[in-house]
């Protein structure tokens, strides 16, 4: 984020939203989009129905297709990848988890939303430590992610259930 200088140059910024319209819901006739893109479920990507059946979901857009499942997101400590697995695996050796749960049985869980004043804190933080190359917002080199292979089986199972075709070998 340095080259436009919005943290660097303390903007501020008391939010941060990753998603289609996360702040206006673009639910217009204009954006070709009827009700608000929050009207719903947000990108399911599990189900259990009312007989506790559960089902891998998946949104199916082209590149964009959603990721199905639990899952955990791991980080390796020398920023030398992430790994997005289904949350029964085991977790990588030396990976730190990066998932901390904020809602558990519709309860919000106690200490998970701190102040901004910390969030912004540890933003900085984080941002201090992520090597220099890929604080750039033209990154000619993207951090690496990884999906585990359980989570690209389960992603094509998903697929194939709505009868989709398209998802190569790495379940893209």
């Amino acid at each position: 984020m340095e080259d436009s200088g919005i943290v660097t140059g303390r903007a501020a910024i008391d939010s941060f939203g990753v998603g289609t319209a996360l702040g206006s819901g673009a639910g217009s006739i204009e954006h070709n989009a009827e009700g608000g893109s929050l009207g719903t479920v947000y990108k399911e990507a599990w189900y259990v129905d009312e007989i506790g059946t559960e089902y891998p979901k998946i949104k199916i857009a082209g590149a964009k297709s959603t990721w199905p499942g639990k899952k955990e997101i791991y980080r390796h400590p020398d920023w030398k990848e992430d790994v997005i697995q289904l949350a029964h695996e085991p977790r990588p050796d030396n990976y730190h988890r990066l998932l901390k749960p904020v809602v558990r049985n519709g309860e919000v869980v106690p200490g998970s939303l701190p102040p901004l004043s910390e969030i912004r804190e540890l933003a900085q933080y984080n941002l201090s430590l992520l090597p220099e190359r890929y604080r750039q917002l033209s990154v000619t080199d993207p951090y690496p992610v990884r999906f585990s292979e359980g989570i690209q089986s389960l992603r094509k199972q998903a697929f194939e259930l709505v009868g989709g075709s398209g998802l190569n070998g790495n379940g893209f």
